[in-house]
């Protein structure tokens, strides 16, 4: 038999066998190396983990420590239990706007906003001096009695008033009573006292939308107190009554949302209002803890509620999260929808909060969020700058007019 004939079978069977074992050698290393990746990383996992309860364990006998230290110094003796809610609240008080709440707390804020109660009708937040009135509602005890927004109330004397936290913004006070009773108030205007006012508190019924009014030139004024949900009550319900009543008679030529001493409320009131104003488009960008989110739309339409009258908004220093995440929707766009009008900056307050519920049963906002303008601005602890500054003017609303002679220009530009 002629070998020769078998040494090529023999050749490619031996080259074969050799492919076989370098690819086997070169998976098994492989496999080795993944193996071998996968114990670093649990190794390193691992080491966190045990630096991560270190720095835990430290910290809880540093808490422990300062326990102590209380417990053995302070005149009044504090339950362990109490020592455990506050320590719990201190850590979800991580910036200015988070905080521990009890369980419904915000909820029944929120009812209290609107509604009918029995009270001098003003709105107010605490200052050094006092308490600044950022609001007095039209036609009540207060507003009869000469109180104005930006007043400082110094003192009060003979009154049955609760305070009210108003949501997750900063804290106001509502100053309520009870009918039959009387209020006495010690007030600075302008840095310079004013006579004591007595007042006697009435039913006074709020809403979130007032001062809905129509010029002879048919442009629309409303002012927009504060953006609230709560049980049926809705800030864009509201505003969209107001607008078909102040559309009743005739299509507006313009329309003035007042924002100034608005504190904000509820983000999603906003946005909804937004999107009633505006036919196409961006509404806000919003960041998380891991980046940005999607971007928040217009849902698509051939008009807005307005039909496209012009709209000017007025804003203070007190125009503040809800009322700047609205007005940033509307002006800082590449088309914007709005002019604004303010002698000065926004508040600044460009953060979203959400309620979330404790594991002990309590409540707490958190801060989770942070809304951009539909340009990519940054609105937090800067604030927007009106296009138009107009500082105030004693007896005399300066924006407001300013407002309506820019309406009544752009009237004439569109003949």
């Amino acid at each position: 038999m002629d070998t020769r004939i078998h040494r090529p079978q023999s050749f490619v069977i031996w080259l074969s066998c050799l492919v076989v074992l370098a690819l086997s050698a070169i998976c098994g290393t492989l496999i080795l190396r993944h193996f071998h990746e996968i114990e670093v990383r649990e190794s390193l996992v691992r080491q966190e983990e045990v630096k991560r309860q270190r720095e835990i364990w430290k910290w809880g006998n540093s808490v422990f420590a300062h326990i102590e230290f209380i417990r053995n110094t302070a005149l009044d003796n504090i339950s362990d239990e109490e020592f455990q809610k506050r320590i719990v609240c201190a850590m979800y008080q991580i910036d200015d706007w988070s905080k521990c709440l009890k369980r419904g707390e915000y909820e029944a804020t929120q009812k209290e906003r609107v509604g009918e109660y029995v009270g001098i009708g003003i709105f107010v937040r605490p200052v050094p001096l006092g308490a600044e009135v950022l609001d007095v509602q039209p036609g009540s005890p207060a507003e009869h009695a000469g109180l104005r927004r930006k007043d400082i109330i110094t003192d009060e004397i003979d009154n049955d008033k609760k305070i009210a936290l108003s949501g997750n913004q900063k804290p106001e006070d509502i100053l309520r009573g009870t009918l039959g009773s009387s209020v006495t108030l010690s007030v600075l205007r302008s840095g310079k006292p004013l006579s004591p006012l007595t007042i006697r508190p009435a039913k006074t019924k709020v809403v979130s939308v007032d001062r809905v009014e129509r010029t002879s030139e048919g442009i629309g004024y409303l002012h927009i107190r504060f953006f609230v949900r709560a049980g049926e009550t809705r800030t864009s319900t509201d505003m969209l009554h107001a607008i078909d009543e102040l559309s009743k008679k005739e299509k507006l030529s313009g329309l003035i949302i007042d924002l100034r001493g608005t504190p904000g409320g509820e983000s999603t009131e906003a946005t909804a209002i937004a999107d009633m104003l505006l036919t196409e488009g961006v509404i806000m960008h919003v960041r998380n803890k891991k980046g940005m989110l999607p971007p928040l739309y217009v849902k698509p339409k051939v008009h807005d509620v307005v039909d496209g009258a012009p709209i000017v908004l007025l804003v203070d220093g007190d125009t503040a999260s809800a009322a700047e995440l609205l007005t940033g929707a509307l002006a800082d766009r590449v088309y914007p929808r709005a002019f604004v009008i303010g002698e000065s900056r926004t508040y600044g307050k460009g953060v979203i909060q959400h309620l979330v519920h404790r594991p002990d049963g309590d409540d707490a906002l958190i801060t989770v969020q942070e809304f951009l303008t539909p340009e990519g601005h940054t609105v937090h602890k800067k604030g927007i700058i009106p296009n138009m500054i107009v500082k105030s003017e004693e007896g005399a609303d300066a924006q407001y007019a300013a407002a309506l002679l820019y309406l009544k220009e752009q009237r004439k530009k569109e003949k």
